[in-house]
């Protein structure tokens, strides 16, 4: 009597499901990432503060520390130049740095992905071994477009900081207290968007780790995982609560959140913040 894999499916008399181990998340691969991209943001969000009271702190905005009404469009066009170079200096840095970055992290996923899979299906009794090459094989145009998306994230962070820091300095020379507004408003803004980065980072790793243990499991012959409820935040999602334990099918993903107005379907650990996991689900067929 031999054992073969095969899909679960639906039949009078159901077939005996045994479901692999947990596939979990390489954190050590997602601070890994952080690490890289941190000294970019840290280096972006130093300068920007810097040279913006350096400005406030010129001959032009000297009187009792603030610009006049007289020095105001001066002013004004000083900072617009001075956030548009910063601007152009780091969207330089970025698509230079980023993507062999992403690359780094893609491929540490990869080998995670590698092992975590094959020591889950492992739990069969048989030995198998999985490649680690989502990168060169059949599925590498998945693995572009997960890098796409990874460099975009955080081009956008990069655009968005600047955006938001025009708008405070431009309403500091308005309101005209200039760094009083704006002392505050860098402390804030700081730490908020290297946490922002951070919590992205660990994010797009998981969204990657469960996108290619998903590719690699149907490419196997897997087409069920059970869900996993990581039970870990103090807001979980009860829609996700829902879940835990529930049996789905990869071709038909359950509903992961609802955005104007539209549901989408998905996978654990593909939407924002989520850190529930999976692992494979088997059927097998005994042949005589």
């Amino acid at each position: 009597m031999t054992k073969t894999l095969s899909p679960v499916r639906s039949s009078t008399r159901k077939p005996p499901i045994i479901s692999g181990l947990p596939l979990l998340y390489p954190d050590a691969v997602a601070m890994k990432y952080w690490r890289e991209i941190n000294p970019i943001l840290s280096a972006m969000l130093a300068e920007t503060e810097r040279e913006v009271k350096a400005l406030f702190d010129s001959p032009i905005a000297a009187k009792a520390g603030l610009p006049t009404m007289d020095d105001t469009p001066s002013i004004s066009k000083r900072a617009k130049s001075l956030l548009d170079r910063l601007m152009n200096k780091y969207t330089r840095i970025f698509n230079r740095d980023l993507g062999n970055i992403v690359l780094d992290m893609m491929a540490g996923v990869d080998r995670s992905s590698a092992l975590s899979l094959g020591g889950s299906l492992s739990k069969m009794g048989e030995a198998l071994t999985v490649k680690a090459d989502f990168l060169t094989g059949p599925m590498k145009e998945q693995f572009k477009a997960m890098t796409i998306d990874n460099v975009s994230l955080f081009k956008t962070i990069a655009s968005t900081h600047f955006d938001k820091v025009e708008t405070a300095v431009m309403n500091s020379i308005v309101s005209g207290n200039g760094l009083k507004d704006l002392k505050p408003f860098f402390d804030g803004h700081s730490n908020g968007t290297k946490n922002y980065g951070r919590l992205r980072a660990l994010d797009q790793t998981r969204k990657a780790f469960s996108s290619i243990n998903a590719a690699r499991m149907q490419k196997l012959g897997v087409k069920s995982f059970i869900w996993m409820h990581s039970h870990g935040s103090n807001e979980p999602r009860k829609l996700h609560e829902s879940y835990d334990g529930k049996v789905f099918e990869f071709d038909k993903p359950p509903v992961i959140y609802t955005e104007h107005g539209n549901e989408v379907r998905g996978l654990p650990g593909q939407a924002i913040y989520c850190r529930c996991a999976m692992k494979p689900v088997f059927e097998f067929d005994d042949d005589e």
